[in-house]
């Protein structure tokens, strides 16, 4: 697909989408209050992606520091179910 507009941020394509701009690919997170109020509609389902993942990629040293462990159980938290292995 070929448009006039086009972004690479979220929280802008959510915005687009709901004024009626065209379609967006965006993760479940970004639109499920909207798909659940109505205000976006799900299409094109049989086109969605089903094995997506978050990589969390760090150099590997003896001892990991306490910043990088937060992010990583941040993100093990958020994205529940969606992550299939963290060190």
């Amino acid at each position: 697909m070929h448009g006039n507009w086009q972004a690479n941020s979220g929280p802008a394509l959510v915005d687009a989408a709901l004024k009626g701009l065209g379609l967006a690919q965006l993760p479940d997170y970004y639109v499920d209050e909207f798909l659940a109020d109505g205000r976006l509609v799900s299409v094109l389902n049989e086109f969605r992606f089903t094995d997506t993942g978050v990589w969390v990629v760090y150099p590997q040293q003896r001892h990991l520091a306490p910043k990088v462990r937060l992010f990583i159980d941040f993100l093990a938290e958020r994205f529940a179910g969606g992550v299939a292995a963290l060190v």
